[in-house]
């Protein structure tokens, strides 16, 4: 036997009411920085320099990625900063 429950009305309201209360105190637990306080500006330059790094790693993972597939098609061993990469197959 397959019983379907169903949400009533009520249990509805309650679970808004629940969810606007923990709105309300998870708004007044918090102390929020303004605009142009200091810690604002360095979050926003950690930010900031957390992308750049991020750009520039994948850049310079896709050069190399590139780098190798063009020199191992053309037959070559690739290197990369000195270290020689190997295949091996037995």
């Amino acid at each position: 036997m397959n019983q379907e429950y169903y949400t009533t009305e009520e249990q509805i309201e309650e679970m808004r009411e629940q969810l606007r209360l923990a709105k309300q105190e998870s708004k007044g637990g918090k102390m929020r920085t303004p605009k142009g306080h200091k810690s604002h500006i360095t979050n926003r330059y950690v930010k900031f320099a957390g992308s750049f790094l991020f750009l520039l790693t994948t850049v310079i993972l896709s050069t190399v990625l590139i780098s190798v597939l063009v020199i191992k098609s053309s037959g070559e061993l690739p290197d990369l900063l000195g270290y020689q990469l190997f295949e091996i197959e037995s």
